[in-house]
């Protein structure tokens, strides 16, 4: 059975045609925000990927949506912040999983960082219900957290109003401040209606991370 078979198949978010869009919610269209990072396309995605959010309304009843929450859960502080989107990668047991924060103008880490760790606790939850209760074999799993947000200054290429980036000269690497053992990956990526991102960028960047002991 395949890790996937232990979520919520309302949670997934659509991969067509090797592409998946990662939308900030509630990023509504108007001249006040024409300057915020809207999405991001990553392109090139292989088949033995998939991805889910925590973050996307699903539906309740016929005609009514809300965002996902945790029902077992109470009402302590920062337990139901979710993050946009998880990027999951299988290969022969072993897994690559990307819990990623698309951020337009809120850079504030006591938002994005609990963000991001929510969702790695629910993460760590499958894996061990697809480990233990599953009884699958797990060889490796690396989890990395990445945080896109809007870039000020343009020095990407150009081609026909769509943008390319050169992730591997723009990210950088920094310690979490509120849980200090942890590392995130920031991509500044310029605003624009119709940024495109390849796979295998983000796969240099985690290739070079597990070459680093990350």
């Amino acid at each position: 059975m395949k890790l996937q078979n232990y979520i919520n198949e309302k949670l997934f978010l659509e991969i067509k045609n090797n592409k998946i869009i990662i939308e900030e919610p509630n990023n509504e269209i108007s001249e006040a925000n024409q300057e915020k990072l809207k999405n991001i396309t990553i392109k090139n995605l292989p088949t033995n990927v998939f991805a889910f959010s925590l973050d996307k309304n699903v539906e309740i009843s016929t005609d009514k949506f809300r965002k996902f929450y945790n029902e077992f859960l109470g009402n302590a502080s920062n337990i139901q912040k979710r993050c946009d989107v998880v990027l999951v990668c299988e290969e022969n047991n072993n897994f690559d999983i990307l819990i990623c924060e698309l951020k337009s103008t809120n850079l504030d880490r006591s938002e994005y960082e609990y963000q991001l760790m929510n969702v790695k606790v629910f993460v760590d939850y499958v894996l061990n219900l697809y480990k233990i209760i599953g009884k699958q074999n797990i060889e490796n799993t690396n989890i990395y957290y990445i945080l896109f947000h809007k870039k000020r200054v343009n020095n990407d290429f150009r081609k026909d109003n769509i943008i390319f980036s050169s992730p591997k000269n723009e990210h950088k690497k920094e310690k979490m401040y509120h849980f200090d053992t942890q590392e995130i990956i920031i991509m500044p990526i310029e605003s624009h209606s119709f940024h495109y991102l390849n796979w295998e960028d983000l796969q240099k960047i985690i290739k070079n991370e597990k070459q680093m002991g990350v």
